[in-house]
């Protein structure tokens, strides 16, 4: 069972701004007005190779690692890692992928050096191995906008190549599937109040990846073949799931896996605030505190790490409603980060949607690597606008945790780095979408 230590006066707020590129945003004391432009340029890349990303990483000892040393200059680039930690090897001729597992925690540094005809670049890599992860935050995208929730496998993959070969030199690395990947029959369907009793599940209620829309999912094999594919490039997998428990599950009451108890023993009671999402109708909530709750998401998490999961995003976690009715699922966080320490992989836990209660700074800086600082930024009519319930950075948890040692990032929307294509114009017709 994992128990968050408590010993640190710092609380690491740092920031990403490329992967949060409308975080800025959120600065201004009051909504700010619609920009009708954005003109966003960089420098072109030197021949010679620059090293970019993040510059410390955390792990947990035991655990898969992987990480792509981000760099920029004339191809070949070739690649060192010295004073790897025993257990961590480095692709040095093509990829400049480091993996492997440390099993000893503690601090390490090593030296990054990458060269190629025009130069060489050195810089160091602080490796954290204990149980602090998202050091620095992670840098990405996800197929929310403009995919909304019909993405597939093909154009999921189509952006992970794109990303990689396009922004992973300047340090981006996380790549995740959105919204409602266990839904057949998206977008005809709908997870704003409706309710498909087709969603993709196993026999032990766990969501299963929709095979026509994912068909290396079929016979059970989940998103492992995606993942593989993902890791092959350097880069980390995501997937986003709803807080709770499948009501098909539920009006089946469908057994969890590796345990005694079955669905209904882990659903909360229909009086309770957080038996249902207000804007979804796929999930019950969970009763995170009991060892049936347990049970369902350790079923659940197991599943995610057999398949390679690196991040999860979960969703209804810190709920956006009205000022004085905001809600922060506090027990299934804590049942989700024990699962999560079960797994024996180092999957980084961001809450969503936003915006989050200041007065639950502790409890998310011990349990949580990432919440949402704000709700949504949607872009109407190809125009972002700020919500008008966006306060100051220094109302947002950031500023109010005190000595809390879980590594973790109060975090706006990630910001859309890929490449879009036709889904753009044939998503719009159903909704705006969302960044």
């Amino acid at each position: 069972m994992y128990s968050p230590a408590i010993s640190s006066p710092r609380l690491r707020t740092a920031f990403s701004l490329g992967a949060f590129l409308v975080l800025s945003l959120g600065l201004f004391p009051a909504p700010v007005q619609a920009q009708s432009g954005v003109v966003i340029s960089t420098r072109e890349p030197p021949p010679a190779p620059e090293i970019n990303g993040a510059a410390v990483v955390g792990l947990r000892a035991g655990t898969p690692f992987l990480y792509r040393v981000a760099a920029t200059g004339s191809a070949a680039l070739a690649f060192e890692a010295t004073g790897l930690p025993a257990g961590l090897s480095i692709d040095a001729s093509t990829t400049g992928i480091i993996s492997g597992s440390v099993a000893a925690e503690g601090e390490y540094t090593v030296l990054l050096r990458v060269s190629n005809t025009s130069g060489t670049a050195e810089r160091g890599l602080t490796l954290q191995v204990g149980d602090t992860l998202a050091l620095t935050p992670p840098m990405g995208w996800n197929s929310y906008d403009s995919f909304d929730d019909s993405i597939n496998e093909s154009q999921f993959l189509e952006q992970a190549a794109w990303l990689s070969e396009n922004l992973q030199p300047f340090g981006w690395n996380t790549v995740v599937i959105d919204f409602r990947w266990y839904d057949p029959d998206a977008p005809q369907s709908d997870g704003y109040g409706g309710n498909n009793p087709q969603l993709s599940i196993d026999g032990n209620g766990r969501l299963q990846p929709a095979t026509n829309r994912f068909p290396s999912s079929a016979g059970g094999a989940g998103f492992r073949a995606i993942a593989d594919q993902v890791h092959g490039l350097g880069l980390k997998f995501g997937i986003h799931i709803m807080r709770g428990i499948p009501r098909l599950a539920v009006n089946g009451d469908l057994p969890i896996a590796s345990s005694a108890f079955s669905a209904t023993d882990a659903v909360r009671a229909s009086t309770d605030n957080g038996y249902t999402c207000t804007w979804n109708t796929d999930m019950f909530g969970v009763q995170g505190a009991t060892p049936a709750g347990q049970a369902w998401y350790d079923s659940i998490f197991a599943q995610y790490a057999e398949w390679g999961v690196d991040f999860v995003k979960v969703d209804d976690a810190t709920k956006n409603r009205p000022a004085d009715q905001l809600e922060y699922h506090q027990s299934e966080v804590e049942a989700i980060q024990n699962a999560i320490h079960a797994t024996g992989r180092s999957i980084v836990l961001s809450l969503s949607p936003g915006e989050s209660l200041v007065s639950s700074a502790s409890h998310l800086a011990s349990w949580a690597n990432m919440w949402r600082m704000s709700d949504d930024f949607w872009d109407r009519g190809g125009i972002s606008t700020t919500p008008s319930r966006s306060r100051p950075v220094g109302s947002r948890p950031a500023a109010a945790a005190t000595g809390q040692t879980r590594t973790c990032c109060p975090s706006g929307i990630w910001g859309r780095v890929a490449r879009w294509t036709e889904p753009i114009a044939r998503r719009a017709s159903r909704r705006t979408s969302r960044c």
